[in-house]
């Protein structure tokens, strides 16, 4: 099995995970995105994760 992801962000491994879910349910239809700290001077805006793909079973196959 190959690696998809790797994160190479030190900074964010400190985020508590009701942020993380927070951000990543952040339907811009229904919530205003919400930011997370990307390092100790800026915030990324998060979105839902459905905006780009709805259905992560389909990205998955297609990386394979």
């Amino acid at each position: 099995m190959s690696e998809v992801y790797k994160n190479y962000l030190k900074s964010i491994l400190n985020i508590e995970l009701w942020k993380i879910c927070t951000a990543s349910a952040s339907a811009p239809t229904f919530f205003p995105p919400d930011e997370l700290p990307y390092n100790s001077e800026e915030y990324l805006p998060q979105i839902d994760g459905g905006v780009v793909a709805n259905n992560p079973d389909l990205a998955a196959i297609a990386i394979d």
